[in-house]
């Protein structure tokens, strides 16, 4: 066991002493804040797979409806 032991840089930042247990692209982590750091990149991929992250508003939709129709139209 060595003498140094990593503090969580995230926690670290917020004042918060909190030992880390795992390391992530070079930055360590405590548990917690590993698990926040995976629930949030699911959230990102979830709100890319299902299009995007805002609301879309009504008149966006009828643009993107009019896009494709005349996308259509062409391939015809």
């Amino acid at each position: 066991m060595s003498l140094y032991e990593p503090i969580c840089e995230t926690c670290d930042e917020n004042s918060i002493t909190a030992l880390a247990t795992e390391e992530r692209h070079g930055v360590a982590l405590c548990g917690s804040c590993a698990i926040s750091q995976d629930e949030a990149a699911y959230e990102r991929f979830l709100s890319d797979y299902y299009g995007g992250g805002g609301p879309v508003t009504l008149t966006e939709q009828c643009q993107a409806a009019d896009r494709e129709r005349q996308e259509l139209r062409r391939r015809d």
